[in-house]
């Protein structure tokens, strides 16, 4: 409902571009630094525990999101209170996910948990959209609050059988080679190249209203529910290939977003990122939980992920302060989408490494 509308927000109540790119940076930054610290209490005393952590800073960061329009503070309170609910709830999450998806089926049931999660935040983008054209902001941040009140309820009731885990700072990442660490570093700058620079650009350059904004990434995720389904199963049976098939459209995908000029034409265009982006996301994800199970290290390999994702949005938004022209950053979603083709994520390693042979992580 709101995060689509984030950057867009602080620019239109005045802070500039760079001063915008900063906080995300510093976001990713205390991201990163807040990772071992969740790590620590999902070793000690579960997942869940980490996922409730973060929501009263998520609650915090609303707030102090809310009181911009009155007090223009400076940006790096909600980054921090940002990155410390991410950290938190990021860890927790994909810890999770990592223990509870089966090796044969990851990629279905990571397919289809993001499809129950698009469902239940499909009208999001559009109510979003419509309250902020009709209203302002406030009364977006009022639903928010409420539910993520209510989203800690069913945190209570997931049955977790916990045993502490014994987590070493120095092998964190120890089971990644380079070309694991290179394609999540990409994912990273790649996903705030559609998070932000794409969103950003389009907004001010094409659609000019948030209602207008709201339908794209409402049609988006219709694409996008579609695009789970098909590349949870396309990664059972072809494993990390499902990346390379992601990298090789997404070439496309930043080529038609430099010549889009109408709405029209970003309606087309954000359909078409929908089909392909789960194919690079899922594809990752089921890679990553696949490489923690294997080598027996899930919570190591959590931490490792989040870091170097992080890293990646921390060079993007770098860049992007000193860079400054929008249009000129998509030089990069093509970057980004020849390291998904050229550089593959190993595999079939670990002590487990013979019970994953199935897998074809090579092809």
């Amino acid at each position: 409902m709101i995060d689509v509308f984030i950057p867009i927000f602080l620019i239109n109540i005045g802070y500039s571009l760079g001063q915008v790119a900063i906080y995300y940076l510093l976001y990713s930054v205390f991201h990163i630094l807040f990772t071992l610290p969740a790590g620590m209490v999902s070793a000690r005393f579960g997942v869940k525990y980490s996922i409730l952590l973060s929501v009263p800073f998520h609650i915090i960061f609303f707030f102090l999101l809310f009181s911009l329009e009155f007090y223009h503070m400076p940006l790096v309170l909600l980054a921090i209170t940002k990155g410390l609910a991410a950290g938190f709830f990021w860890v927790g999450r994909h810890t999770f996910m990592a223990q509870k998806t089966d090796h044969a089926k990851r990629g279905m049931e990571l397919g289809r948990n993001k499809i129950i999660k698009k469902i239940l935040s499909f009208p999001g983008p559009l109510v979003g959209g419509f309250i902020l054209t009709l209203f302002n902001i406030n009364i977006v941040l009022i639903f928010v609050f409420i539910f993520l009140v209510l989203s800690v309820i069913p945190i209570f009731f997931i049955k977790e059988k916990h045993e502490p885990v014994d987590l070493s700072v120095k092998h964190i990442f120890r089971g990644l080679n380079w070309r694991e660490k290179t394609i999540l570093i990409t994912r990273g700058a790649d996903d705030a190249m559609n998070d932000f620079v794409w969103p950003v650009f389009a907004f001010f350059t094409i659609l000019n209203q948030y209602f207008i904004l709201g339908i794209v990434k409402f049609i988006e995720k219709v694409f996008l529910m579609i695009s789970d389904y098909l590349s949870g199963r396309a990664f059972d049976k072809r494993g990390s290939a499902v990346i390379k098939y992601g990298g090789f459209f997404s070439i496309f995908l930043w080529i038609g977003r430099t010549v889009v000029r109408t709405n029209l034409g970003v309606y087309v265009i954000d359909s078409f990122g929908g089909l392909i982006k789960p194919f690079i996301a899922t594809g990752i994800d089921a890679e990553c939980f696949e490489l923690a199970n294997s080598e027996d290290k899930v919570l190591h390999f959590i931490i490792a992920r989040e870091i170097l994702i992080h890293i990646g949005r921390v060079v993007l938004f770098g860049i992007l302060y000193f860079v400054v022209d929008l249009k000129l950053m998509f030089l990069f979603g093509l970057v980004y989408s020849l390291v998904y083709i050229f550089v593959k994520f190993d595999g079939n390693r670990g002590k487990d490494a013979e019970n994953i042979e199935c897998v074809n992580f090579t092809n």
